[in-house]
């Protein structure tokens, strides 16, 4: 601050009270033993608003990096193409520092604000009914869904399907290995990390009803194509009695 806003000195018949060096003091002098000096001068140095700038950015920076400024600003500057899994690497690492404050912020503020909320809703009957599944268990889980728990999320993402293309990779030498892959529960999980809109999938009912159809289907498929192998072989075996009986004839006369 001194060097922003330096304290002054101005002219007068002697000094009154005790020298203030504070940032934009003034205090009087007696010219007549100063005469070289201006009427109002700087006192000390000539003052540098440089110095100020300097200090506030770097106090700025200081609370922008506590206020994970530089987290959502992971791409920032660059200068060079990424590929995809350096790109989630950097969003892994970037997520990685904000994680135990969101975490913390979750867990003191937004859950008991939320589970105080609906009990209240719950009170007052501004809720729907319970489902039946929950009426002897009334348990829930509270799931965030916007972008920041969602980028949290990638890193599950990213675990999940390295773990596909390793199997993947192992079922080529190993089929029974993907009997240990459940498909149902590998979607489910995609749509959960990823926050997409759950109204695109169908329920476990439609679900059944299609399979159901599909194998009745490849069934009368499969039967077909045995009734239809069985009628060639039928008609093959046919045509081979009637030539040996035509040679029997020919034999004979």
């Amino acid at each position: 601050m001194k060097h922003t806003d330096p304290p002054l000195a101005v002219p007068s018949n002697a000094f009154l009270m005790p020298f203030n060096a504070n940032p934009r003091a003034i205090n009087y002098y007696n010219k007549k033993y100063m005469a070289n000096a201006g009427d109002m001068f700087s006192f000390g140095n000539a003052g540098d608003p440089q110095v100020g700038i300097n200090a506030v950015e770097y106090y700025s920076n200081k609370v922008k990096g506590l206020m994970f400024n530089d987290v959502f600003l992971a791409f920032e500057g660059l200068t060079k193409q990424m590929n995809n899994p350096e790109v989630m690497e950097r969003i892994n690492e970037k997520m990685t520092l904000l994680g135990p404050a969101v975490g913390r912020y979750t867990a003191e503020i937004l859950n008991p604000t939320i589970i105080r909320t609906i009990g209240i809703l719950y009170r007052h009957g501004k809720l729907p009914d319970v489902p039946d599944a929950l009426v002897d268990n009334p348990q829930y889980e509270i799931d965030y869904v916007s972008q920041l728990a969602q980028a949290q999320r990638r890193s599950e993402m990213n675990s999940l399907v390295t773990a596909l293309q390793m199997t993947a990779q192992m079922a080529q030498f190993a089929p029974e290995c993907l009997d240990k892959i459940d498909p149902d529960k590998a979607v489910d999980e995609t749509w959960s990390i990823t926050g997409a809109p759950v109204r695109v999938l169908r329920d476990d009912k439609e679900i059944e009803e299609i399979r159901t159809a599909r194998s009745q289907a490849n069934a009368q498929a499969q039967q077909m194509q045995m009734m239809a192998g069985g009628a060639g072989i039928a008609k093959v075996a046919t045509e081979a009695d009637k030539n040996i009986a035509e040679t029997q004839v020919a034999s004979r006369q």
